[in-house]
């Protein structure tokens, strides 16, 4: 076709210019120059393209979904292997940073190329197809011609397609079902007492929630297709569509504000907890009701739902028979490759100085983003999904062209690979940890460790590993505590400035069983109970900042948990100082916990205390303290705790293992800017060699505690570890050094890993770690016992 300079530039189907610097398109089959408005499937002019057979376009389009999938995996498997070697990357010494760096930089840089490729392959299965008949002057007859041939077993037509096509009772009535279902097990939550009503909440949840996405989805066509003849009853359906979404939000989003209201940021309040969960209530009653009514509506409507609705396949490979000459097409090609190249390598080192800043100056603030993520991607994501499209529909609209929808799929297609992607920990966490944890708990506790658990524990026991429905609808958890009870005083020896001299007072939380009063106040229905002592982290304090809730659910198991509140070994560092807690040594620390086990001693008639089963539970620098306490009690710590004490099990949730280590980052944010410790918590050196060696440098490092030479083999608890593989200050390979060395020297030890876990990934209780967690961590202390 020959076209003179003017032509080029004027579309030959609606007679519109093109702007000079724009590629010209052509109609695969007529062969006319298009403007980007008139083509279609980025294929063909609008003429053209209702005369290619519908089963031509869907072929291959399984492939538009899987390749993509695959692709995205594959790229998030990178850079999760890559953010996993950044724990080493501290700010000293230089040239393990600079190694680090540079490994890190390789993977993730693969990752965003191909995760920017998944992207572009959405449509690979379209392309494949296209490119057979690319050149074929009779592309409609040939397709035509094949598809005679076919069986139509073989023909992949889209789901959505059928899913319109079989609007009735196909779609609607098994939701309306599933809605019922799930709405009757919610009102009686408190009473899935049982792993088969626990699963059946479950499916009932997620399939009630996938027909409700789908119920919006076809509103969402229904209403913004063309809102010229939007009838009365459309607009009604659009109201309760906009209710619905608004009913999400409040319904996800309220589980985060609840669950933060309950303790696990902030300090609980049970007035404004009432109020806030009897609305958010209401507000599921409402939102669902609405559902089942719009599920009405649309049987009603079903007929004028199918005929509105208009199915158009997503875009394809791009074919150009543009006459630019030789010199135009090199000089675009040039631009095209330092734009993207530039963008790319922009956007790697963009990524890097992200992921540098974030991890390495907020450390594990980042654990909320990572147990809210159910909840997020729920109340923000969805709905997030749900405007986006509301809004391209409109555009379209607005814009004057042809609504076929094509952005509207492909902003449906990358939107869906996110959520995806969201949830994928969701799905895989559950599962990771389990087949070794069982092996491990088979190991240690013998191969009928399960029917080896006493009755009056196990009835109490968390009976699943994880249940999406109690991420989202939290279980109601009796509280049954005592908060601020005094034990003692303490000085601290490393005074800021040296110039003021502070005495600090500490105190404990308690925690019995809901059952169970303090005092005199309820008949045992055991005659002591078995103690649980958890250790907070360096900087942090008993309460939100310990999981609290965590602690009553233990407790309400049959266990006294007491939090307790002790001194910081900072002094100096600006979040800190002026603070009533710093300045102390480590040993004056662990002195401080074995002061409270005398404290106990003398009360645990009120408390109902057993200390002959005692255990000591830590997170991070917790998880130090309650190794120190919990394995030198007896060697290198013998005499500080009471001689009543018998300690029965130690776990740690991602510990500081070895207080001179470099490998943990911990130790390399204490370095302040003179490459000095910000915090010193030891006296001397922890060279032998050196005049000034302080022994406790040995006597208090959990790592030579339990060397043969201070506890034979056999002889210490035995220990339980969790941690994150994406942990960025207690990185894996220093949880595996401390479990090797317990290994080595005889000692029982389990651990389990927790997929895309950060530090503190178990703070929320209801969440898939936190329910994971739990399920073994029950288990592991009534083995124990």
């Amino acid at each position: 076709m020959n076209l003179d300079l003017d032509e080029r530039e004027i579309c030959q189907i609606c007679g519109k210019k093109q702007r000079s610097y724009k590629k010209k398109r052509h109609c695969a089959i007529c062969k006319k120059q298009v403007c980007d408005s008139c083509l279609i499937l980025n294929r063909f002019c609008s003429e053209c393209v209702n005369e290619i057979p519908e089963e031509w376009k869907t072929k291959y389009k399984i492939l538009n979904l899987i390749i993509p999938l695959l692709m995205g995996l594959i790229s998030i498997g990178l850079l999760s292997i890559a953010i996993a070697s950044i724990p080493d990357w501290y700010l000293n010494p230089i040239e393990d940073l600079i190694g680090n760096s540079i490994f890190s930089i390789i993977l993730i840089s693969l990752s965003i190329i191909i995760g920017i490729s998944s992207v572009a392959s959405i449509h690979i299965g379209d392309r494949l197809f296209y490119r057979k008949y690319a050149d074929s002057e009779s592309i409609i007859g040939d397709a035509k011609e094949q598809f005679a041939r076919e069986s139509k077993n073989h023909q992949h037509k889209s789901i959505l397609a059928f899913i319109i096509q079989n609007m009735s009772s196909l779609l609607l009535i098994p939701g309306f079902l599933f809605n019922i279902g799930f709405f009757v097990l919610w009102l009686f939550r408190d009473s899935l007492n049982t792993l088969v009503l626990i699963r059946s909440a479950d499916i009932s949840f997620i399939l009630s929630l996938i027909w409700n996405l789908i119920l919006i989805f076809i509103c969402l066509q229904l209403y913004s297709n063309d809102p010229k003849k939007n009838s009365p009853i459309q607009f009604l359906i659009a109201i309760f569509t906009y209710l619905v979404i608004f009913g999400m939000i409040v319904e996800f989003g309220g589980v985060i504000y609840i669950l933060m209201m309950k303790g696990a940021i902030l300090p609980p309040n049970q007035e404004l907890i009432s109020t806030i969960s009897d609305i958010h209530n209401i507000v599921i009653i409402v939102e669902h009701s609405l559902i089942l009514l719009l599920i009405l509506i649309l049987l009603i409507q079903s007929s004028e739902v199918k005929q509105r609705f208009k199915l158009t396949n997503r875009k394809g490979r791009e074919f150009d028979h543009a006459n630019d000459s030789t010199k135009r097409k090199i000089s675009r090609y040039i631009g095209i490759f330092f734009k993207y190249t530039f963008g790319i390598i922009l956007y790697v080192f963009l990524t890097i100085f992200i992921i540098e800043s974030i991890y390495i100056t907020t450390g594990d603030y980042l654990m909320w983003v990572t147990y809210f993520s159910l909840p997020l991607v729920l109340a923000v994501i969805i709905p997030l999904m749900y405007w986006l499209l509301k809004l391209e529909g409109r555009y379209i609209i607005k814009k004057g062209f042809k609504v076929t929808n094509e952005r509207f799929y492909r902003i449906l297609s990358i939107l869906g690979l996110i959520v995806f992607l969201n949830i994928l920990p969701i799905l895989i966490t559950p599962i990771y940890p389990t087949i070794d944890m069982n092996s491990q708990f088979s190991t240690v506790f013998g191969t009928n460790w399960e029917g080896s658990i006493p009755e009056e524990y196990s009835n109490r026991m968390q009976n699943y590993r994880y249940s999406v429905f109690n991420n989202i609808y939290l279980e109601d958890i009796p509280i049954n505590a005592k908060y601020d009870v005094f034990y003692m005083e303490d000085y601290p020896t490393q005074i800021e400035g040296n110039t003021t001299i502070i005495k600090n007072e500490f105190y404990f939380d308690a925690y019995l069983p809901y059952w169970r009063g303090f005092g005199s106040e309820a008949n045992p229905e055991f005659a002591d109970l078995p103690v649980i002592i958890m250790m907070h982290g360096e900087s942090e304090d008993k309460g939100p900042w310990n999981a609290n809730l965590t602690s009553q659910i233990l407790a309400n198991k049959g266990y006294l948990v007491i939090d307790l509140n002790y001194g910081w070994i900072s002094h100096s560092h600006e979040f800190l100082a002026g603070t009533s807690a710093n300045g102390y040594l480590l040993i004056q620390v662990v002195e401080q916990i074995a002061e409270f086990t005398h404290v106990l001693y003398e009360n645990r008639s009120y408390y109902h205390a057993d200390l002959q089963k005692t255990f000591f539970c830590g997170r991070h620098f917790g998880g130090c303290l309650a190794s120190i306490c919990g394995h030198g009690y007896n060697s290198t710590v013998k005499g500080l705790f009471t001689s009543y004490m018998n300690v029965s099990g130690v776990i740690g949730f991602y510990p500081i293992s070895d207080i001179g280590c470099s490998e943990c980052m911990y130790n390399q944010m204490k370095i302040d800017e003179n490459n000095e410790l910000d915090h010193p918590f030891m006296n001397g050196s922890s060279d032998p060699s050196d005049e000034n060696y302080d022994p406790n440098w040995n006597l208090l490092n959990p790592k030579h505690i339990i060397q043969n030479v201070n506890s034979p083999a056999g002889t210490l608890a035995p220990t339980l570890i969790f941690c994150g593989t994406h942990d960025i200050l207690v990185p894996i390979s220093h949880i595996m050094n401390y479990v090797n060395e317990l290994q080595l020297n005889g000692h029982q030890v389990l651990y389990g890993f927790h997929l895309f876990g950060s530090d503190g990934y178990d703070g929320a209780y209801n969440s898939q770690y936190g329910q994971n967690s739990m399920y073994y961590l029950e288990r592991f202390l009534a083995l124990c016992i």
